[in-house]
This record gives C-alpha cells, structure tokens and sequence, in this order.
C-alpha cells in the first residue's frame, strides 16, 4: 500500500478557491495513475470558524482507497492524499497535480503502508521523502524533540540513528 502525502503551495491562489479546478483534478487524476475511480467526485466550499480558512474541499473514492484534498486559498497552500492498496506511480502524480493546481513549492512523502502479515516496523524503514520545506526541522531534529518532551531525551541519540 503507499499514501502519497502532499503539502503544496501556489503562487496564484485561484485554481485552489473554485471547485471547477478541484473536481476536474479528482476526476482524471485515478485514471491518470491507473486506479479505478468508483464514484464521480464530491467536492464543496467551506468556511472555517477563522475567515481566513475557507477553501475547497474534495474527496473521489477509488477501488483500490481514496484520494482527498483540502485548500486554503488565503494561505496559498493545499493539503492532498493519495492513498491506494496497489503500488502507483508518485512522481507521475506529483507532476499531474503540480500542473493542475500550478504548485510552485510542496513537501510530499510516500509513505508504504504494511500489507497483512508485515508488521509496521518493516513498513516504516520503507518510507520516502521527497522535498523539505525551508526552515524545517530535519526528522533527526524532529524525533529528539518528541523524546524529550516524553522524558526520554537520553534515548533520543540512539532513536534517531536507527532511523
């Protein structure tokens, strides 16, 4: 199984406040990646309790799972998953969205789901990383933070490494 996970960001913030966009995006996007779209697209206009985070929000379910997508035109950014339980091509979907929605910057990872009989510790060395956003943390930096704040702070070396 993989979870294509996107966090992408536009310049012209447009495409990603109308659902014209978003549907047709949804629509050719499985059949695009070869998944088996069962249903058309449900996609809306929502408002949040800030005004600033209204957006767009999208979901077509597919075969083989689903893929989901959630704008926030104010803040030029967009959240995205592709989630299937056979293998697809990523950096083909990454292409297809990044036109679609005229990504100027993103951060995605693929991440390998575990199948049935593969314990999650297997799965987890398989995960990918595409692309990090400036003045991220590093996962290293990440996973020692996450440690100390358990109480653990002297493992986290060890921990980090492993990774």
């Amino acid at each position: 199984m993989q979870h294509l996970v996107v966090d992408g960001f536009v310049d012209d913030p447009a495409r990603l406040g109308a659902i014209e966009p978003i549907f047709d995006l949804l629509n050719s996007l499985p059949d695009q990646i070869g998944m088996t779209k069962i249903i058309q697209p449900y996609v809306f206009r929502y408002h949040g309790v800030v005004p600033d985070d209204w957006g767009v929000t999208g979901m077509v379910i597919i075969a083989e799972s689903h893929i989901s997508i959630h704008t926030f035109p104010e803040h030029k950014r967009f959240h995205m998953d592709v989630f299937s339980c056979k293998p697809f091509d990523y950096a083909a979907a990454l292409q297809i969205i990044d036109a679609a929605l005229g990504v100027t910057r993103r951060a995605a990872d693929v991440i390998r789901r575990p199948v049935v009989g593969e314990e999650v510790v297997e799965a987890a060395e398989l995960h990918w990383r595409f692309q990090q956003l400036s003045g991220r943390p590093s996962d290293q930096e990440m996973l020692a933070g996450i440690e100390r704040a358990m109480g653990r702070a002297d493992e986290a070396p060890a921990l980090a490494g492993a990774r």
